[in-house]
């Protein structure tokens, strides 16, 4: 792991471990003296959890170049207008913890594919695009999308991918990585896309969401 400066912004959503458990919670302000207010962490559709002063938690967010981890201890709480945020101070530095980037997390939900270049990237002409292919996903991460195809994509083909993510529409272009072949699955073909040009408001929407499904998706198999 590589240590970096503190780098958080205000409003970052992050993932929070407290004893053992994952909830999420915002950074709603970032005091003179480092310290950070966040909201009270929770899970998806339950109460918050509550914090004990002096409790070192894990703290950990995206950025475009992955997933970044550090610690900070309870400083206080704080309540204003009845609500419950708390005050944390840095117990550590930030460190970026994987190396590939983003966590995948195992979804199906329905997506669209239109094919735009051939394998070495060349755009197809109009009359030369294949239908609209609608599948759905394997699994999904801040960097790109996995989904099954009837048929094989070779690496370097451009797609266009769109999805409802959390009730909003979701549409960008991806480039396929690799392709896995199962002949005894239908569909057969595992394709792994990368998003090409995500920009960090569409990632941070797709990131907010897919941390809320590994929360929900966790507490339906406790």
């Amino acid at each position: 792991m590589t240590a970096i400066p503190h780098d958080v912004v205000l409003g970052e959503r992050l993932q929070t471990v407290s004893r053992g458990v994952t909830y999420v919670c915002n950074v709603q302000e970032i005091k003179p003296d480092g310290r950070l207010i966040i909201s009270a962490p929770q899970g998806v559709h339950e109460a918050s959890v509550p914090l004990m002063p002096g409790e070192v938690i894990q703290l950990s967010y995206y950025s475009g170049g992955g997933q970044y981890t550090f610690s900070a201890k309870v400083n206080e709480r704080i309540y204003e207008d009845g609500v419950l945020y708390y005050a944390v101070r840095f117990a550590s530095l930030i460190t970026k913890s994987q190396r590939r980037g983003y966590v995948r997390v195992d979804l199906t939900i329905p997506l669209s594919i239109r094919t735009l270049t051939d394998s070495a990237g060349v755009s197809l002409p109009k009359h030369a695009m294949p239908p609209v292919y609608e599948t759905t996903t394997i699994d999904l991460s801040g960097g790109g999308v996995a989904f099954a195809s009837s048929a094989p994509m070779e690496p370097g083909t451009r797609v266009l991918c769109e999805m409802v993510i959390g009730g909003k529409p979701f549409r960008e272009e991806s480039v396929v990585t690799f392709m896995t072949d199962e002949p005894t699955k239908k569909p057969r073909y595992k394709i792994c896309t990368q998003f090409t040009a995500i920009g960090v408001p569409q990632r941070k929407i797709l990131i907010k969401y897919l941390m809320e499904e590994e929360i929900r998706i966790r507490r339906m198999t406790q």
